[in-house]
């Protein structure tokens, strides 16, 4: 649990050799941006926590190596639906995307969405 530590860097293979791993709690700090293969390494991870950061940015190869996850990204500031990022996980159980700064939502992102069980975009522009 690295929640509410004042975080604003995370490098990218930071979590490398971290496979037993399955859940990760980063919420509650101050991480601006997901840099590419920030999760490499974490094939069992299945619950990621980032709400509550100020995250602005995400690159596309942000969650490569992950497989199935419930991703918690609500209250940052992300300014349009990460699809390209998000297509690297095969499947995401749960989303939770209210309280950021997206204003649309791509035509593409809906067939995404139908394969997801719980989805959550409230609150945003």
């Amino acid at each position: 649990d690295l929640s509410s530590n004042r975080i604003s860097n995370v490098a990218a293979n930071a979590f490398r050799g971290l496979s037993e791993l399955t859940k990760l709690f980063l919420y509650d700090n101050k991480i601006i941006e997901l840099p590419d293969h920030l999760f490499l390494g974490l094939s069992n991870v299945n619950d990621l926590q980032l709400q509550r950061n100020a995250i602005s940015r995400m690159f596309p190869n942000t969650f490569t190596g992950i497989s199935r996850l419930s991703l918690d990204l609500s209250y940052n500031n992300i300014p349009a639906f990460p699809i390209e990022s998000l297509s690297k996980i095969l499947t995401i159980s749960r989303l939770n995307l209210q309280n950021n700064s997206m204003a649309t939502l791509p035509l593409n992102a809906y067939a995404m969405l139908r394969s997801i069980s719980t989805v959550n975009i409230d609150n945003n522009p």
